[in-house]
């Protein structure tokens, strides 16, 4: 899971497997490392007014 913020920190692996990435560089970054992260899989953004607007 790739998370859009203002913050950098470290990536958090929680349990079960998923691990989340905190992206500080843009929608744009944000969307090409899930892109590549999915490979031929299909990627799903969320998130508020600021994220769509983007």
């Amino acid at each position: 899971m790739f998370v859009l913020t203002h913050h950098a920190r470290e990536p958090q692996p929680m349990q079960g497997g998923t691990t989340f990435t905190f992206v500080t560089d843009g929608i744009e970054s944000a969307l090409d490392q899930a892109r590549t992260a999915a490979g031929d899989r299909d990627v799903m953004v969320l998130g508020g007014a600021n994220a769509v607007q983007q």
